[in-house]
């Protein structure tokens, strides 16, 4: 056992020492080849078992073949200086930026932050979303850091976030036998039970015009509501609603998801235009990557529209 595990080392090492030169080198009359050695200190992987008298039991002879055996299984033993070049090898292929901009995941402008040198340069230098964080480059762009814009983005994720409440759908279950009047802390729930957690009632903003029930006529209807984000962005929720009772004699039944996919119907005349314009960007659990529109451009874009459109003369 001891000569065969000699064997293998050897001819371990003697291919991982071997020199394969390059055609193009070998080609060239001007240029010579340096034969180089290097040496790979191996142990074993399985510490070997002593052979007992009865035989130990082995896989099926149909998988055998495909399996590997342990004890031809070695690992590295790495010299704790390598160890060090390796870290500083792999510290080189990382490079300080200062962002110019939020970038969405990264960080906020004026934020130093280290990362791929090749995709920094792709994705942030060549766009000119950050710099090079070069001293004088971050006496420049402190300052930065420390301005506080309304236009800008209040968190590095908060585009994600309206881009997830743009393409999402909350049914709020109201009960079908007790009078009741659409609230804030409705919708907190009802999102709840969606996954979307509201700290407060009052980063929800319902329509204007109250909604009361019960109303079987504004069974699976929608409305919309305003959500703020860190007091600062403001996104619009579509909202179903649905009739609920724990009575089974009272029960409705609920085709939510094939209404998600028919053009809406809204609870409120003055929403319905909004809904459609909605429904014709985005459908719903289809996240998309563009910017949502406020209730004001929707109704200038369908003013300037209509404005536009030749009159017919019968």
């Amino acid at each position: 056992m001891q000569r065969c595990t000699q064997r293998l080392l050897q001819h371990f090492v003697r291919s991982t020492t071997a020199v394969h030169p390059s055609p193009l080198i070998c080609a060239s009359p001007t240029l010579y080849t340096v034969s180089c050695r290097s040496t790979h200190v191996v142990k074993v992987y399985k510490v070997h078992k002593m052979q007992s008298q009865e035989a130990e039991r082995q896989p099926d002879s149909e998988v055998m073949h495909k399996l590997s055996d342990p004890r031809y299984i070695y690992e590295d033993v790495v010299d704790p200086k390598d160890e060090k070049d390796t870290d500083v090898k792999k510290k080189k292929r990382m490079i300080d930026i200062i962002l110019l901009s939020t970038v969405q995941g990264i960080g906020r402008p004026g934020q130093v932050v280290s990362m791929e040198a090749g995709l920094a340069r792709s994705t942030l230098l060549l766009p000119k979303l950050a710099a090079y964080a070069s001293p004088e480059n971050v006496e420049k762009f402190s300052h930065l850091l420390y301005e506080d814009d309304d236009t800008m983005p209040s968190s590095i994720y908060v585009q994600k976030t309206v881009e997830r409440l743009t393409g999402a759908c909350v049914f709020v279950g109201m009960n079908v036998r007790e009078p009741w009047t659409l609230e804030p802390w409705h919708i907190r729930v009802a999102m709840r039970k969606n996954s979307i957690i509201a700290l407060s009632d009052d980063v929800i903003q319902l329509p204007d015009e109250p909604i009361s029930g019960p109303d079987l006529d504004l069974e699976q209807k929608f409305f919309y509501v305003t959500l703020t984000i860190n007091k600062r962005e403001k996104v619009r929720v579509r909202c179903l609603l649905h009739h609920i009772s724990s009575h089974p004699k009272f029960k409705l039944p609920f085709n939510g998801l094939g209404v998600l996919d028919e053009p809406p119907q809204a609870i409120l005349p003055s929403q319905q235009d909004y809904l459609t314009e909605l429904f014709n960007r985005t459908k719903i659990y289809d996240f998309s990557t563009g910017t949502q529109p406020t209730p004001d451009q929707v109704a200038a874009m369908l003013q300037s529209s209509s404005s536009s459109a030749p009159e017919i003369q019968i």
